[in-house]
């Protein structure tokens, strides 16, 4: 289970520079934490506060802030019973990784129980061209039973959050 609570934390102090870059975070360690960290559920102890998904203004108003809806497009379209499909490769993904950052691009993508959806997300944070586009962006997806198939996204823009659904007879 990831449990995604450092954003309020106040022994954590992630410094960003605005309020993208944390949306940035939250959708990056999403991944880290599917992809690489092997998690099966999501559960965020503070998605309220000044510096989360929602602000609860004194008027009792709330505020939907950035990472609200960049996380909305892993939370409105991976739908519980889902797989995530762990072997996927991003062909070029750019820069680095900082340590708090994550590097250029980054994808993940989950498979429905009847293996006819597949829903692709991808972060673009390439900090250096802030107001380019990648023109081609190739995925690798290992639908298992030796079976692969390569997504091309065409004019992604950075400092982005895409999500791709692609539905099919059986993949």
């Amino acid at each position: 289970m990831t449990n995604f609570s450092a954003n309020s934390d106040p022994s954590v102090q992630l410094e960003y520079i605005t309020d993208w870059d944390r949306a940035m975070h939250y959708v990056h360690g999403t991944i880290v934490d599917f992809v690489h960290g092997g998690s099966t559920v999501f559960m965020d102890w503070s998605m309220a506060g000044d510096r989360d998904l929602v602000t609860i203004l004194d008027n009792g108003t709330i505020r939907l802030n950035t990472p609200y809806y960049t996380f909305g497009q892993i939370t409105k379209y991976f739908k519980p019973g889902y797989s995530v499909l762990t072997s996927l490769n991003v062909i070029s993904p750019g820069q680095q990784a900082d340590g708090t950052f994550p590097a250029g691009i980054e994808a993940m993508a989950a498979i429905n129980p009847s293996r006819t959806e597949i829903v692709i997300v991808v972060l673009c944070d390439d900090r250096h061209e802030s107001n380019a586009t990648v023109a081609e962006l190739l995925i690798e997806l290992d639908l298992g039973g030796g079976r692969y198939s390569t997504i091309a996204l065409k004019d992604v823009e950075q400092r982005s959050v895409t999500t791709v659904v692609l539905t099919t007879d059986k993949f």
